[in-house]
């Protein structure tokens, strides 16, 4: 079985992304790897709303390429226990849920980075102030 490796950078479409099709015509199983460099970008940081979509489109790389969870599981042991649903999106369990099944993801794994409710309105916020000047 031959595979191959895709790195994703700012491109993060699945549709029409050329190097991902050419990867699926010639190998059996596909890697995709994502590295989070945002110094890169430097001078220009991403913003909130930089940072809303990155991480929603993440999250939604993960299911078409792990669906149930396999990957995730054998790299992340401590999100193992997870259910299918609860292992693509880990940070939505709340306390007591990872508690009850005794994933420790509150000691193991860590929160989110970002709060993704508040760049959201940051982002809104921005939009807002740019339309009315």
């Amino acid at each position: 079985m031959s595979t191959a490796l895709v790195w994703f950078r700012r491109d993060l479409r699945l549709a029409d992304h050329p190097t991902l099709r050419q990867a699926a015509a010639r190998h059996q199983r596909i890697i995709p790897i994502y590295l989070h460099t945002p110094h890169e970008e430097a001078p220009w940081l991403p913003g909130a709303a930089s940072r809303w979509w990155l991480h929603h489109s993440l999250a939604a790389q993960s299911e078409p390429f792990d669906p149930d969870g396999a990957y995730l599981r054998q790299w992340l042991p401590e999100l193992a226990k997870l259910s299918t649903s609860a292992i693509q999106q880990p940070w939505t369990l709340a306390q007591a849920e990872s508690m009850a099944i005794n994933a420790g993801l509150s000691r193991d794994y860590p929160r989110p980075v970002v709060d993704l409710a508040a760049s959201r309105v940051e982002a809104l916020a921005g939009y807002a102030r740019l339309k009315a000047d």
